[in-house]
């Protein structure tokens, strides 16, 4: 059986996997890379990724901060359990209230906003909706 390109066993028969497999790969990689910013030499078996005595020898003064993006309820959880910050697309607020849910109001966010300018009616007319586009009043 398929679904979406993949097997029931979850093997990859092409594009991108499912929602879940991409949270759950995604939280093994910040657990492996907050734990290469230690120092130390890193092992880690897990369902996606192994590591074996892995290390960074050039650190710096401390560790920087790791972002994660979230499009949905299940990866602003992740964001908030696994990331120091939620990087947002589109203004959900919803978002904002799950991450704050798991990690409490402390941890920074960030959203996106789109800006196109051109002074050319023309081109702002060509310009994509997600920019505000169309015509603008004469004088602006």
């Amino acid at each position: 059986m398929t679904h979406f390109g993949y097997t029931a066993m979850g093997e990859q028969a092409g594009g991108w996997p499912m929602a879940r497999v991409r949270q759950e790969r995604l939280a093994e990689a910040a657990e492996i890379i907050r734990a290469l910013f230690t120092g130390d030499y890193v092992n880690f078996s897990g369902r996606y990724f192994q590591v074996e005595r892995a290390r960074l020898y050039d650190l710096p003064g401390t560790a920087p901060p790791i972002g994660i993006a979230a499009s949905g309820p299940g990866s602003a959880k992740l964001a908030a359990s696994h990331g120091d910050a939620l990087i947002a697309t589109s203004p959900e607020g919803g978002l904002v209230a799950e991450f704050d849910a798991v990690a409490g109001a402390g941890k920074p966010k960030y959203g996106q906003l789109p800006v196109c300018y051109d002074r050319d009616e023309a081109a702002r007319g060509r310009a994509p909706a997600s920019c505000g586009a169309g015509p603008s009043p004469a004088g602006r």
